[in-house]
């Protein structure tokens, strides 16, 4: 316990509007090489997008988490309708929900980033609960901490 504590301290997290981090060179490029997949969901989502975008504001925020000054963790926190394939489930509307998907690189789990992400998450989204899809055992453990009044597992 003492060393997540600890290490919370080096942590800085931060909500940005998707329209803001389209318009860092760098950032999206940063954001795709973090997750596992190139075919991930959050890969996914950021092409759409980038071409929605050219006519439209997309009603959608990326969550950034430094750790001691790197990026080692995002999360997409979109009002976005989409139709990726999530595991168990056909496609997701924002119906009195928000979609979220969280990515830490495994050398930084374990230490509550996540947690601290989806603690922002839920403070935006409030009264309505975050959408959530895990991908794995792992995820799954992750996504069962949280109470089943935070959280619509898709």
């Amino acid at each position: 316990m003492n060393n997540i504590i600890n290490n919370l301290y080096s942590l800085n997290v931060k909500m940005i509007s998707y329209a803001e981090a389209s318009k860092d060179q760098s950032l999206i490029p940063q954001l795709r090489k973090l997750t596992l997949y190139p075919r991930s969901g959050m890969n996914y989502e950021l092409n759409r997008f980038e071409v929605i975008s050219e006519y439209r504001e997309i009603n959608a925020s990326i969550i950034l988490s430094y750790y001691q000054q790197k990026l080692v963790g995002w999360a997409l926190y979109s009002k976005e309708p989409t139709d990726f394939l999530f595991p168990k489930h056909d496609e997701y509307s924002p119906n009195g929900s928000v979609l979220f998907e969280v990515f830490v690189c495994p050398e930084y789990r374990k230490m509550g980033i996540g947690s601290e992400m989806i603690k922002i998450a839920k403070k935006k989204a409030f009264p309505e609960k975050l959408s959530v899809s895990a991908w794995d055992n792992k995820s799954i453990k992750f996504y069962n901490r949280f109470d089943k009044w935070e959280l619509n597992k898709l």
